[in-house]
């Protein structure tokens, strides 16, 4: 993870945060393993939704949380270490 600022005047700055997969994908694996026990889809007995399926199902939205998560995270520790 890459985070860089730029000054644009006394007020204003310009964060860019770069991500890379290996950032959050240990947490997103962790969340698709966990829903996985306990997933309920048609065609397959509960808790016995093989992983690949799960993950065309789930992963998008999985990724989406927890990027918003950690952005939330980072933000608030940029805030703390402002003050």
């Amino acid at each position: 993870m890459n985070i860089s600022k730029q000054n644009i005047d006394s007020l204003n700055a310009i964060l860019k945060i770069e991500l890379s997969l290996t950032d959050y994908q240990d947490r997103v694996d962790t969340v698709l393993a966990n829903y996985r026990k306990t997933a309920d889809m048609p065609g397959f007995r509960k808790g016995k939704v093989p992983m690949g399926v799960v993950k065309n199902v789930m992963v998008f939205q999985l990724k989406l949380k927890k990027l918003i998560k950690l952005f939330q995270i980072l933000l608030q520790s940029i805030s703390l270490r402002k003050s």
